[in-house]
């Protein structure tokens, strides 16, 4: 139990830390944003000096939890925090080079789950890579449309090359629905192979099939109502995947 607290701890630093990161850097970004402009290093309610202190402290919380746990979820958790680090770095802005912000976010999750499974078993097991890709690509094919909707016409603007802002916004929901039809093929064949509990392949594969017929009225185009929808069902997926 000790191990698996010490890495949920320092995870939550560490994106914490990455995350106020992304939030000095994309500030002209987010001031522009309906949504973002509101958030509080945006709206100029904390200074950047400041948040940056935030930065480097929680960053260190974290990476030093990591350490206690062992070398390998610590050098998990390290991979992770320079990745974040140089998506928006603005020497560096991976966000902005040729689908990095999709490969960085598809990427993330492969680590993460590598981290958690040296903290509980002190090894990767063959479930572990499966399922943590399974999520990767979940996360690529569902971003563009679930999680990038709202920030297309900035993430154009400042010239991050994404798949949300090359591909039309039908291209875009029939990519999703793609993603979600693998999901629905490959997810019951690793959880039943594994011996997992029944109910949890056809929990998740009720919440897939909610998914798509809530992608049906998005076709056409965008509708705010419709998309909050999909957003809410493809995060309750996403807490169901990890289990």
């Amino acid at each position: 139990i000790r191990p698996t607290l010490l890495l949920l701890l320092s995870l939550i630093f560490v994106a914490a830390s990455v995350y106020v990161h992304n939030d000095i850097q994309d500030v002209d970004m987010d001031q522009e944003n309906e949504v973002k402009k509101n958030r509080a290093i945006a709206s100029g309610k904390v200074r950047i000096e400041d948040a940056r202190i935030l930065v480097y402290l929680f960053g260190l919380i974290g990476l030093g939890l990591a350490w206690l746990v062992n070398i390998y979820s610590f050098g998990f958790i390290f991979a992770y925090f320079i990745l974040f680090y140089f998506y928006s770095h603005p020497q560096v802005k991976l966000k902005n080079r040729f689908l990095g912000k999709d490969l960085t976010l598809f990427i993330a999750y492969p680590i993460l789950c590598f981290a958690a499974n040296f903290a509980i078993t002190n090894k990767i097991s063959p479930l572990a890579v499966q399922c943590s890709l399974l999520t990767g690509v979940y996360v690529l094919t569902q971003g563009p449309v679930a999680n990038e909707a709202s920030d297309m016409v900035e993430d154009k603007k400042y010239g991050v090359k994404s798949i949300s802002t090359m591909l039309s916004w039908r291209s875009k929901v029939q990519f999703m629905i793609l993603g979600i039809l693998a999901q629905i093929v490959l997810l019951p064949l690793i959880q039943i192979q594994y011996g997992v509990n029944l109910l949890l392949p056809i929990f998740s594969i009720s919440v897939l099939l909610l998914t798509l017929a809530s992608l049906r009225p998005l076709l056409g185009q965008y509708n705010l109502s419709d998309f909050n929808k999909v957003q809410n069902i493809s995060t309750l997926y996403m807490i169901v995947l990890p289990l």
